[in-house]
Protein backbone atom coordinates (compact mmCIF):
# COMPACT_ATOMS: atom_id res chain seq x y z
CA UNK A 1 0.00 0.00 0.00
CA UNK A 2 1.39 3.58 -0.60
CA UNK A 3 2.08 5.17 2.52
CA UNK A 4 1.88 8.84 1.69
CA UNK A 5 3.89 11.20 4.03
CA UNK A 6 2.11 13.79 5.37
CA UNK A 7 3.33 16.71 7.36
CA UNK A 8 0.92 17.49 9.80
CA UNK A 9 0.99 20.21 12.65
CA UNK A 10 -2.13 18.96 14.30
CA UNK A 11 -0.67 18.96 17.56
CA UNK A 12 -3.08 21.36 19.70
CA UNK A 13 -0.62 21.83 22.55
CA UNK A 14 -2.26 20.46 25.73
CA UNK A 15 -3.07 23.51 27.71
CA UNK A 16 -2.08 25.64 24.57
CA UNK A 17 -3.22 28.04 21.99
CA UNK A 18 -1.73 26.64 18.53
CA UNK A 19 -4.58 26.38 15.56
CA UNK A 20 -4.31 23.10 13.77
CA UNK A 21 -2.30 23.60 10.43
CA UNK A 22 -1.77 20.93 7.83
CA UNK A 23 0.60 20.41 4.93
CA UNK A 24 -0.13 19.73 1.50
CA UNK A 25 0.47 16.13 -0.01
CA UNK A 26 4.23 15.70 -1.14
CA UNK A 27 2.88 13.08 -3.72
CA UNK A 28 6.32 11.08 -2.43
CA UNK A 29 5.81 7.40 -1.43
CA UNK A 30 8.17 4.94 0.54
CA UNK A 31 8.52 1.26 -0.81
CA UNK A 32 11.45 -1.12 -0.04
CA UNK A 33 13.59 0.54 -2.83
CA UNK A 34 13.50 3.82 -1.50
CA UNK A 35 11.97 7.14 -1.88
CA UNK A 36 10.40 7.64 -5.79
CA UNK A 37 7.62 10.58 -6.93
CA UNK A 38 4.39 8.77 -7.19
CA UNK A 39 3.10 11.40 -9.49
CA UNK A 40 5.28 10.85 -12.19
CA UNK A 41 5.03 6.84 -11.37
CA UNK A 42 1.27 6.99 -11.47
CA UNK A 43 1.74 9.65 -14.88
CA UNK A 44 3.88 7.14 -16.51
CA UNK A 45 1.58 4.09 -15.72
CA UNK A 46 -1.55 5.82 -16.84
CA UNK A 47 -2.96 5.69 -13.65
CA UNK A 48 -2.95 10.16 -12.87
CA UNK A 49 -6.56 10.37 -13.04
CA UNK A 50 -7.27 7.76 -10.51
CA UNK A 51 -4.40 9.08 -8.51
CA UNK A 52 -5.36 12.83 -8.82
CA UNK A 53 -9.21 11.74 -7.66
CA UNK A 54 -7.29 10.06 -4.35
CA UNK A 55 -5.41 13.03 -4.04
CA UNK A 56 -8.52 15.60 -4.18
CA UNK A 57 -10.52 13.37 -1.63
CA UNK A 58 -7.17 12.89 0.58
CA UNK A 59 -7.30 17.70 0.55
CA UNK A 60 -11.10 17.24 1.50
CA UNK A 61 -10.55 15.23 4.19
CA UNK A 62 -7.38 17.32 5.66
CA UNK A 63 -9.64 20.79 5.08
CA UNK A 64 -12.58 19.33 6.62
CA UNK A 65 -10.67 17.78 9.32
CA UNK A 66 -8.69 21.17 9.87
CA UNK A 67 -12.35 22.78 9.92
CA UNK A 68 -13.69 20.36 12.56
CA UNK A 69 -10.54 20.53 14.29
CA UNK A 70 -10.81 24.39 14.48
CA UNK A 71 -14.92 24.42 15.70
CA UNK A 72 -13.86 22.15 18.91
CA UNK A 73 -11.25 24.56 19.52
CA UNK A 74 -13.91 28.05 19.18
CA UNK A 75 -16.20 25.84 21.13
CA UNK A 76 -13.15 25.50 23.93
CA UNK A 77 -11.85 28.75 23.82
CA UNK A 78 -15.79 29.97 24.56
CA UNK A 79 -16.63 27.93 27.14
CA UNK A 80 -13.41 29.03 28.92
CA UNK A 81 -14.45 32.69 28.49
CA UNK A 82 -17.99 32.07 29.48
CA UNK A 83 -16.81 30.09 31.98
CA UNK A 84 -14.75 33.08 33.50
CA UNK A 85 -17.91 35.32 33.11
CA UNK A 86 -19.94 33.09 35.21
CA UNK A 87 -17.57 33.23 38.05
CA UNK A 88 -16.53 36.92 38.20
CA UNK A 89 -20.29 37.30 38.07
CA UNK A 90 -21.10 35.20 41.18
CA UNK A 91 -17.82 36.21 42.94
CA UNK A 92 -16.82 32.46 42.33
CA UNK A 93 -12.85 31.92 42.80
CA UNK A 94 -12.31 28.47 41.64
CA UNK A 95 -13.60 27.30 38.84
CA UNK A 96 -10.14 24.78 38.09
CA UNK A 97 -12.48 21.85 38.05
CA UNK A 98 -14.91 23.21 35.57
CA UNK A 99 -12.06 23.89 33.49
CA UNK A 100 -10.85 20.76 33.49
CA UNK A 101 -14.34 19.05 32.57
CA UNK A 102 -13.68 22.12 29.23
CA UNK A 103 -10.38 20.60 28.59
CA UNK A 104 -11.32 17.29 28.89
CA UNK A 105 -14.18 17.68 26.72
CA UNK A 106 -12.02 19.06 24.22
CA UNK A 107 -9.62 16.41 24.26
CA UNK A 108 -12.00 14.03 23.51
CA UNK A 109 -13.39 16.09 20.61
CA UNK A 110 -9.50 16.43 19.20
CA UNK A 111 -9.36 12.85 19.30
CA UNK A 112 -12.62 11.22 17.81
CA UNK A 113 -12.11 14.04 15.13
CA UNK A 114 -8.92 12.82 14.54
CA UNK A 115 -9.98 9.28 15.00
CA UNK A 116 -12.92 9.27 12.57
CA UNK A 117 -10.84 11.67 9.81
CA UNK A 118 -7.74 8.75 9.92
CA UNK A 119 -10.32 6.26 9.33
CA UNK A 120 -12.08 7.86 6.19
CA UNK A 121 -8.23 8.16 4.81
CA UNK A 122 -7.77 4.75 5.58
CA UNK A 123 -10.82 3.95 3.55
CA UNK A 124 -9.92 6.50 0.80
CA UNK A 125 -6.13 5.02 0.23
CA UNK A 126 -8.01 1.00 0.39
CA UNK A 127 -10.01 1.81 -2.41
CA UNK A 128 -7.22 3.81 -4.34
CA UNK A 129 -5.27 1.15 -3.65
CA UNK A 130 -8.00 -1.61 -4.89
CA UNK A 131 -8.19 0.55 -8.10
CA UNK A 132 -4.65 1.20 -8.30
CA UNK A 133 -4.41 -2.42 -8.55
CA UNK A 134 -7.20 -3.43 -10.74
CA UNK A 135 -5.47 -1.14 -13.46
CA UNK A 136 -1.99 -2.42 -13.16
CA UNK A 137 -3.69 -5.78 -13.23
CA UNK A 138 -5.36 -5.11 -16.59
CA UNK A 139 -2.12 -3.25 -17.70
CA UNK A 140 -0.17 -5.88 -16.84
CA UNK A 141 -2.52 -8.42 -18.98
CA UNK A 142 -3.05 -6.72 -21.75
CA UNK A 143 1.14 -6.48 -21.84
CA UNK A 144 1.24 -10.50 -20.99
CA UNK A 145 -1.31 -10.78 -24.32
CA UNK A 146 0.56 -8.96 -26.33
CA UNK A 147 3.76 -11.07 -25.47
CA UNK A 148 1.85 -13.75 -25.90
CA UNK A 149 0.76 -12.69 -29.52
CA UNK A 150 3.97 -12.12 -30.67
CA UNK A 151 5.27 -15.51 -29.23
CA UNK A 152 2.12 -16.80 -31.46
CA UNK A 153 3.59 -15.11 -34.67
CA UNK A 154 7.29 -16.03 -33.86
CA UNK A 155 5.75 -19.81 -33.69
CA UNK A 156 3.63 -19.26 -36.94
CA UNK A 157 6.17 -17.93 -38.89
CA UNK A 158 8.60 -20.83 -37.69
CA UNK A 159 5.89 -23.20 -39.56
CA UNK A 160 5.67 -21.21 -42.82
CA UNK A 161 9.20 -20.56 -43.41
CA UNK A 162 9.15 -16.75 -43.33
CA UNK A 163 11.78 -15.78 -41.47
CA UNK A 164 11.74 -11.72 -42.32
CA UNK A 165 14.29 -9.12 -42.71
CA UNK A 166 16.55 -7.62 -40.51
CA UNK A 167 19.69 -5.15 -40.39
CA UNK A 168 22.97 -6.46 -40.00
CA UNK A 169 26.18 -4.39 -37.66
CA UNK A 170 26.21 -1.73 -40.78
CA UNK A 171 22.84 -0.75 -40.74
CA UNK A 172 22.22 -3.03 -44.12
CA UNK A 173 18.72 -4.96 -44.32
CA UNK A 174 19.57 -8.49 -44.81
CA UNK A 175 17.13 -11.83 -44.95
CA UNK A 176 16.82 -14.04 -42.21
CA UNK A 177 17.48 -17.41 -43.53
CA UNK A 178 17.41 -20.13 -40.67
CA UNK A 179 15.29 -21.28 -38.24
CA UNK A 180 17.44 -20.54 -35.13
CA UNK A 181 18.84 -17.11 -36.77
CA UNK A 182 15.08 -16.15 -36.80
CA UNK A 183 14.86 -16.87 -32.81
CA UNK A 184 18.21 -15.45 -32.07
CA UNK A 185 16.40 -12.46 -33.77
CA UNK A 186 12.80 -12.56 -32.18
CA UNK A 187 14.27 -13.27 -28.87
CA UNK A 188 15.97 -9.57 -29.07
CA UNK A 189 12.67 -7.84 -30.61
CA UNK A 190 10.46 -9.47 -28.53
CA UNK A 191 12.23 -9.72 -25.13
CA UNK A 192 11.69 -13.63 -25.04
CA UNK A 193 13.00 -15.11 -21.42
CA UNK A 194 16.08 -17.59 -22.22
CA UNK A 195 13.18 -19.84 -21.08
CA UNK A 196 11.04 -18.94 -23.85
CA UNK A 197 13.66 -18.78 -26.30
CA UNK A 198 14.75 -22.59 -25.19
CA UNK A 199 11.18 -23.77 -25.87
CA UNK A 200 11.57 -22.04 -29.77
CA UNK A 201 14.97 -24.01 -30.14
CA UNK A 202 13.42 -27.06 -29.23
CA UNK A 203 10.00 -26.71 -31.27
CA UNK A 204 12.53 -26.25 -34.10
CA UNK A 205 14.86 -29.58 -33.02
CA UNK A 206 12.13 -32.10 -32.32
CA UNK A 207 10.07 -30.79 -35.83
CA UNK A 208 14.33 -31.76 -37.15
CA UNK A 209 14.29 -35.40 -35.16
CA UNK A 210 10.61 -36.70 -35.73
CA UNK A 211 11.39 -35.18 -39.95
CA UNK A 212 13.91 -37.90 -39.81
CA UNK A 213 12.15 -40.14 -38.14
CA UNK A 214 9.36 -39.91 -40.02
CA UNK A 215 11.63 -39.73 -43.35
CA UNK A 216 10.29 -42.38 -46.13
CA UNK A 217 13.21 -44.37 -47.61
CA UNK A 218 12.31 -43.29 -51.56
CA UNK A 219 14.87 -43.50 -54.43
CA UNK A 220 14.55 -42.80 -57.97
CA UNK A 221 15.75 -44.60 -60.89
CA UNK A 222 14.16 -41.89 -63.10
CA UNK A 223 15.60 -38.61 -62.41
CA UNK A 224 19.06 -37.62 -62.67
CA UNK A 225 18.43 -35.05 -59.55
CA UNK A 226 16.44 -36.07 -56.94
CA UNK A 227 15.95 -34.19 -53.10
CA UNK A 228 18.08 -31.26 -55.24
CA UNK A 229 21.01 -33.85 -55.61
CA UNK A 230 22.80 -35.66 -57.89
CA UNK A 231 20.93 -39.38 -58.03
CA UNK A 232 22.98 -42.38 -57.61
CA UNK A 233 20.42 -44.65 -58.61
CA UNK A 234 19.77 -43.22 -61.73
CA UNK A 235 19.11 -45.65 -64.78
CA UNK A 236 18.95 -43.44 -67.91
CA UNK A 237 17.62 -46.16 -69.73
CA UNK A 238 15.54 -47.78 -67.29
CA UNK A 239 12.04 -48.70 -69.08
CA UNK A 240 9.51 -49.68 -66.14
CA UNK A 241 7.69 -51.75 -69.29
CA UNK A 242 9.84 -54.19 -68.96
CA UNK A 243 8.30 -55.50 -65.55
CA UNK A 244 4.87 -54.21 -65.50
CA UNK A 245 1.75 -55.46 -68.21
CA UNK A 246 -0.27 -52.56 -66.66
CA UNK A 247 -2.16 -50.69 -69.48
CA UNK A 248 -1.84 -47.33 -67.32
CA UNK A 249 1.76 -46.75 -67.44
CA UNK A 250 4.01 -46.16 -70.35
CA UNK A 251 7.87 -45.97 -70.78
CA UNK A 252 7.85 -42.59 -69.95
CA UNK A 253 6.35 -43.11 -66.02
CA UNK A 254 8.53 -42.37 -62.88
CA UNK A 255 9.95 -45.23 -61.30
CA UNK A 256 10.16 -45.02 -57.57
CA UNK A 257 11.51 -47.59 -55.07
CA UNK A 258 9.27 -46.77 -51.40
CA UNK A 259 10.68 -48.97 -48.56
CA UNK A 260 11.84 -51.92 -50.77
CA UNK A 261 8.70 -51.76 -53.30
CA UNK A 262 8.93 -50.72 -56.61
CA UNK A 263 6.31 -48.05 -57.71
CA UNK A 264 5.57 -46.92 -61.45
CA UNK A 265 3.39 -43.20 -61.92
CA UNK A 266 -0.19 -43.87 -64.35
CA UNK A 267 -0.12 -41.76 -67.59
CA UNK A 268 -3.59 -40.16 -66.32
CA UNK A 269 -3.22 -37.17 -63.51
CA UNK A 270 -5.65 -38.14 -60.72
CA UNK A 271 -8.10 -35.60 -62.50
CA UNK A 272 -8.81 -38.09 -65.29
CA UNK A 273 -7.33 -41.25 -63.72
CA UNK A 274 -10.18 -43.85 -64.18
CA UNK A 275 -8.43 -46.42 -63.04
CA UNK A 276 -8.35 -45.72 -59.09
CA UNK A 277 -10.67 -47.03 -56.83
CA UNK A 278 -11.06 -43.67 -54.44
CA UNK A 279 -10.51 -40.54 -56.26
CA UNK A 280 -9.05 -37.35 -55.04
CA UNK A 281 -8.46 -33.95 -57.18
CA UNK A 282 -4.87 -32.15 -57.75
CA UNK A 283 -6.01 -29.23 -55.88
CA UNK A 284 -6.91 -31.71 -52.62
CA UNK A 285 -3.42 -33.32 -53.14
CA UNK A 286 -2.14 -30.05 -53.36
CA UNK A 287 -3.53 -28.48 -50.68
CA UNK A 288 -2.92 -31.69 -48.48
CA UNK A 289 0.49 -31.42 -49.21
CA UNK A 290 0.44 -27.73 -47.87
CA UNK A 291 -0.79 -28.22 -45.08
CA UNK A 292 2.02 -31.09 -44.04
CA UNK A 293 4.72 -28.96 -45.19
CA UNK A 294 3.57 -26.22 -41.97
CA UNK A 295 3.61 -29.08 -39.80
CA UNK A 296 6.62 -29.58 -37.62
CA UNK A 297 7.46 -33.14 -37.77
CA UNK A 298 6.29 -33.95 -41.03
CA UNK A 299 8.35 -35.61 -43.82
CA UNK A 300 7.50 -32.09 -45.92
CA UNK A 301 8.33 -29.76 -43.02
CA UNK A 302 9.20 -26.67 -44.53
CA UNK A 303 9.38 -28.24 -48.07
CA UNK A 304 7.89 -27.10 -51.60
CA UNK A 305 6.25 -29.46 -54.31
CA UNK A 306 8.79 -30.34 -57.18
CA UNK A 307 8.87 -32.38 -59.77
CA UNK A 308 9.47 -36.20 -58.32
CA UNK A 309 7.84 -35.06 -55.17
CA UNK A 310 6.09 -38.32 -53.80
CA UNK A 311 3.40 -38.63 -50.90
CA UNK A 312 1.09 -40.96 -49.44
CA UNK A 313 -2.28 -39.74 -49.00
CA UNK A 314 -4.39 -41.42 -45.74
CA UNK A 315 -7.59 -40.82 -47.52
CA UNK A 316 -6.98 -42.96 -50.15
CA UNK A 317 -4.08 -45.10 -49.33
CA UNK A 318 -2.16 -44.12 -51.94
CA UNK A 319 1.10 -42.96 -52.69
CA UNK A 320 1.05 -40.12 -55.83
CA UNK A 321 4.27 -38.28 -57.11
CA UNK A 322 4.01 -34.53 -58.70
CA UNK A 323 4.89 -34.42 -62.21
CA UNK A 324 6.06 -30.78 -63.75
CA UNK A 325 4.74 -30.06 -67.52
CA UNK A 326 3.64 -27.32 -69.96
CA UNK A 327 0.68 -26.79 -68.24
CA UNK A 328 2.42 -26.23 -64.56
CA UNK A 329 2.15 -30.27 -63.45
CA UNK A 330 -0.18 -32.17 -61.46
CA UNK A 331 -0.14 -35.25 -59.73
CA UNK A 332 -0.64 -38.97 -60.55
CA UNK A 333 -1.31 -42.09 -58.64
CA UNK A 334 1.37 -44.56 -58.25
CA UNK A 335 0.75 -48.67 -58.62
CA UNK A 336 3.10 -50.95 -57.03
CA UNK A 337 4.69 -54.17 -58.06
CA UNK A 338 7.84 -56.46 -57.78
CA UNK A 339 9.30 -54.68 -60.63
CA UNK A 340 13.37 -54.60 -60.37
CA UNK A 341 13.71 -54.71 -57.07
CA UNK A 342 11.45 -57.72 -56.78
CA UNK A 343 13.65 -59.21 -59.38
CA UNK A 344 16.92 -58.98 -57.62
CA UNK A 345 15.78 -60.94 -54.66
CA UNK A 346 14.31 -63.25 -56.96
CA UNK A 347 17.15 -63.80 -59.22
CA UNK A 348 19.50 -64.14 -56.19
CA UNK A 349 17.26 -66.83 -54.99
CA UNK A 350 16.79 -68.53 -58.56
CA UNK A 351 19.40 -68.08 -61.28
CA UNK A 352 21.22 -70.87 -60.96
CA UNK A 353 18.45 -72.97 -61.94
CA UNK A 354 17.74 -70.62 -64.88
CA UNK A 355 19.04 -72.60 -67.20
CA UNK A 356 17.93 -75.55 -69.69
CA UNK A 357 20.14 -78.93 -69.70
CA UNK A 358 21.04 -79.98 -72.98
CA UNK A 359 18.89 -82.51 -74.34
CA UNK A 360 16.11 -80.49 -73.01
CA UNK A 361 13.86 -77.74 -74.81
CA UNK A 362 12.02 -76.17 -71.12
CA UNK A 363 12.82 -76.16 -67.87
CA UNK A 364 10.54 -74.33 -65.75
CA UNK A 365 11.67 -73.61 -61.86
CA UNK A 366 9.04 -71.59 -58.74
CA UNK A 367 7.08 -70.10 -61.44
CA UNK A 368 9.13 -69.16 -64.01
CA UNK A 369 9.50 -71.07 -67.40
CA UNK A 370 12.86 -71.14 -70.09
CA UNK A 371 12.20 -71.49 -73.44
CA UNK A 372 14.22 -72.61 -76.21
CA UNK A 373 12.37 -72.17 -79.86
CA UNK A 374 14.48 -73.62 -82.27
CA UNK A 375 14.96 -71.29 -85.55
CA UNK A 376 13.25 -68.84 -83.53
CA UNK A 377 14.01 -66.65 -79.96
CA UNK A 378 13.94 -68.33 -76.87
CA UNK A 379 11.75 -67.41 -74.56
CA UNK A 380 11.47 -66.75 -70.35
CA UNK A 381 8.59 -66.15 -68.78
CA UNK A 382 8.27 -64.45 -65.23
CA UNK A 383 5.27 -63.25 -62.94
CA UNK A 384 3.30 -63.21 -66.15
CA UNK A 385 5.36 -61.61 -68.13
CA UNK A 386 7.56 -62.89 -71.47
CA UNK A 387 10.88 -61.84 -72.34
CA UNK A 388 12.14 -62.87 -75.99
CA UNK A 389 16.06 -63.29 -76.93
CA UNK A 390 17.30 -60.52 -78.84
CA UNK A 391 19.71 -62.09 -80.98
CA UNK A 392 20.02 -59.21 -83.61
CA UNK A 393 20.97 -56.35 -80.76
CA UNK A 394 23.81 -54.40 -81.31
CA UNK A 395 24.29 -55.28 -77.24
CA UNK A 396 25.35 -58.85 -77.69
CA UNK A 397 28.68 -59.78 -77.40
CA UNK A 398 31.37 -62.88 -77.00
CA UNK A 399 32.27 -63.54 -73.05
CA UNK A 400 35.76 -64.48 -73.92
CA UNK A 401 36.34 -60.60 -76.34
CA UNK A 402 39.33 -58.63 -75.65
CA UNK A 403 37.58 -55.29 -75.32
CA UNK A 404 34.28 -55.62 -73.29
CA UNK A 405 32.81 -52.67 -71.61
CA UNK A 406 32.70 -52.18 -67.68
CA UNK A 407 28.85 -53.31 -68.07
CA UNK A 408 30.02 -56.59 -70.30
CA UNK A 409 32.34 -57.03 -67.57
CA UNK A 410 29.71 -57.10 -65.06
CA UNK A 411 27.56 -59.54 -67.07
CA UNK A 412 30.14 -62.11 -67.34
CA UNK A 413 30.60 -61.81 -63.86
CA UNK A 414 27.34 -62.43 -63.19
CA UNK A 415 27.27 -65.64 -65.51
CA UNK A 416 30.42 -67.09 -63.97
CA UNK A 417 28.84 -66.23 -60.49
CA UNK A 418 25.62 -68.91 -61.14
CA UNK A 419 26.20 -70.84 -64.44
CA UNK A 420 29.99 -71.69 -64.10
CA UNK A 421 32.75 -70.19 -62.43
CA UNK A 422 35.06 -70.85 -65.38
CA UNK A 423 34.67 -68.44 -67.93
CA UNK A 424 34.94 -71.00 -71.14
CA UNK A 425 32.41 -73.40 -68.98
CA UNK A 426 29.56 -70.64 -68.98
CA UNK A 427 26.47 -72.84 -69.23
CA UNK A 428 25.01 -72.31 -72.81
CA UNK A 429 20.71 -71.67 -72.45
CA UNK A 430 21.32 -69.63 -69.12
CA UNK A 431 19.80 -66.61 -67.99
CA UNK A 432 20.77 -63.90 -65.11
CA UNK A 433 19.21 -60.86 -63.99
CA UNK A 434 21.23 -57.62 -63.88
CA UNK A 435 21.21 -53.57 -63.97
CA UNK A 436 17.41 -54.11 -64.16
CA UNK A 437 17.20 -56.38 -67.22
CA UNK A 438 17.63 -60.08 -68.66
CA UNK A 439 20.57 -61.18 -70.25
CA UNK A 440 20.89 -64.77 -71.97
CA UNK A 441 23.89 -67.08 -73.13
CA UNK A 442 22.35 -68.56 -75.87
CA UNK A 443 22.89 -71.65 -77.72
CA UNK A 444 25.67 -70.31 -79.91
CA UNK A 445 27.66 -69.05 -76.48
CA UNK A 446 27.23 -65.53 -77.23
CA UNK A 447 25.46 -63.07 -74.57
CA UNK A 448 22.59 -61.24 -75.50
CA UNK A 449 19.80 -59.01 -74.15
CA UNK A 450 16.40 -60.31 -73.17
CA UNK A 451 13.25 -57.44 -74.60
CA UNK A 452 9.73 -57.41 -73.37
CA UNK A 453 7.05 -59.72 -75.89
Amino acid sequence: MLNNKREKTLSVDDGGGAVPQTTEDTGETSSALGQFDARRFLMDAGLDNVFNFYQRNMNVLDVKEKQTLQDAYYIRELSRKYLGEYASTLGIGDVSGNLMDIFGKYQENVIATRTAYDAERIKLQDAYETARINIMATQGAEAEAEHSANIRQVIDNLGSGYYGYREDENGNRTRVTTPQDYIEYAAEKYNLTAEEKQSLLDIIQWGVDTQNENQIDITSVSLPIYNGQTNISFQPNYDPTYYFSSTEIDSKSLVFMIEGTEFVSVISRVDEDEGATMTVSSADLTEYFVSESQKAGSSFYGKTVTHGTVMYHPDTSAYYVFRSDSMGGSWHRLISGDGSRGMIETSRRDAKNWYIPDGQKEVAYNGAVFKTNENKADTFTINGITYVEDFKSSEAFEPDGSNLSGEQKQIVAEFMKYHSNVLSQIKRMSIVFINGRFWECNTHGKIVPMKKQ
